[in-house]
């Protein structure tokens, strides 16, 4: 069942040294570019990278944990992802509004990815001129927007109920309890409020 699914779909941020079949790499993909999309515009591309050495230079441009500070210690190379998807926008076709469909195209995926036993976690903080670089994108209308890494779970992440902050706690096995906040606090009836 669908909510079954999106339960346990969790952010994953290390992974096993274990290749991922091309063909489960390819079918994310597919998922990914099923997402709803105004006019249908369709104004997303997608690149898939699974060569080692290439993931490798990717892995050297994301900012692990530059902004929560007790995640540095997942920029360990050991545990890096053996694949990513790098999440375009063809600002050609549209240059606003597309934030809508980039989410709903990187939850298609991120599901996807759960339902074959593969972890996944989107990113945005990199360093996306360089990886553009290393990429070899040369059209100046063709910007990366976002990337998943991916890979089999080294580590496990749970959610857990939000008692006094947001933080994820990141326990001695560097595994995550994810808070999130009461159904109580975030879902109302009929009026706001109730």
């Amino acid at each position: 069942m669908i909510d079954e699914l999106v339960a346990k779909r969790r952010s994953i941020r290390r992974f096993e040294d274990k290749k991922i079949d091309l063909s489960v790499l390819k079918n994310i993909v597919k998922c990914g570019r099923l997402y709803p999309s105004r006019g249908n515009r369709q104004p997303l591309k997608f690149i898939l990278v699974d060569d080692e050495q290439m993931c490798g230079k990717i892995f050297d441009n994301i900012l692990w944990g530059s902004k929560v500070s007790g995640y540095k210690i997942f920029n360990d190379k050991e545990y890096s992802p053996k694949a990513y998807i790098l999440v375009l926008i063809d600002k050609n076709i549209t240059n606003a509004g597309y934030e809508y469909e980039m989410g709903a195209a990187i939850q298609n995926m991120l599901l996807c990815a759960t339902e074959n036993q593969i972890g996944s976690v989107w990113i945005k903080s990199a360093d996306m001129k360089k990886i553009k670089k290393l990429l070899e994108i040369e059209e100046n209308n063709i910007e990366i927007d976002s990337l998943i890494a991916l890979g089999y779970a080294k580590h496990t992440s749970k959610i857990i109920e939000m008692e006094d902050s947001f933080n994820t706690i990141i326990d001695d096995e560097l595994n995550l309890n994810v808070p999130k906040r009461k159904e109580r606090d975030i879902i109302f009836y009929n009026k706001y409020g109730n």
